[in-house]
């Protein structure tokens, strides 16, 4: 049987080098060293908000909403009503006009928990409501609280 050999390469055949694995290791790749651990980082405001209000998600502010870093929106009075739930805080409620995006505009009951963050400072949470369209508003607590006068 004829083999096929490199000329200028050594036999291996029988040997146990032939029977061994070949490993390519790139210098520099494989270190025993472990890596620097990373400094820790600081949790963001947002972050930090997330977590003492409750909430999964929290989006950047939007300024033509009029939000900022410290007053923020919700998405309708049922999720307000769960901040409410779970921090208390004074809850009022102003008149506000919106627009529409044909430049129509509307009026609509803006209601506003404010909440005293630890390390963060006075928090305002609010959401736009609509009685006439939204009737199960009036049985929510944060609404009752409206109602009554009450802060937790």
């Amino acid at each position: 049987m004829a083999t096929n050999t490199i000329p200028g390469s050594p036999s291996l055949t029988g040997t146990a080098a032939a029977l061994a694995p070949r490993r390519l290791i790139a210098a520099g790749i494989f270190t025993s060293r472990t890596p620097d651990a990373p400094a820790p980082v600081a949790p963001s405001l947002n972050a930090h908000l997330r977590a003492a209000l409750g909430l999964r998600h929290l989006p950047a502010p939007r300024p033509e909403i009029d939000e900022t870093d410290t007053r923020r929106c919700v998405w309708s009075v049922r999720e307000l009503d769960a901040v409410h739930a779970r921090t208390g805080g004074t809850v009022t409620a102003r008149k506000a006009e919106r627009t529409i995006t044909d430049g129509s505009p509307y009026t609509v009951i803006e209601v506003t928990v404010t909440v005293d963050v630890p390390n963060v400072g006075t928090v305002e949470m609010f959401t736009d409501w609509e009685p006439a369209t939204e009737l199960y508003g009036l049985a929510l607590p944060v609404i009752r609280a409206l109602a009554t006068g009450a802060a937790r």
